[in-house]
């Protein structure tokens, strides 16, 4: 195998890993950050954010400090 089919090889186990434990993260329904919920952004196709990520105006949940996990499903 060459050094460049490696090099993609190791790209592809590394995103399968972190499209795995994003899927598990949204599973629970919470952020792993500060424990608010989850939603889709519509905008993007698998983007899903925290409900307190964002400006003030703009979460959806404002009873806590502002989160700024997202993350990216498959």
């Amino acid at each position: 195998m060459t050094a460049a089919a490696q090099r993609r090889n190791a790209h592809k186990d590394r995103m399968n890993a972190l499209w795995t434990l994003a899927q598990r993260i949204v599973s629970t329904g919470r952020c792993p950050q500060c424990e608010a919920g989850l939603h889709r952004n519509l905008a993007l196709s698998g983007w899903w954010q925290c409900d307190r990520f964002g400006a003030e105006g703009f979460r959806k949940d404002t009873s806590g400090k502002p989160c700024s996990f997202q993350t990216f499903t498959q």
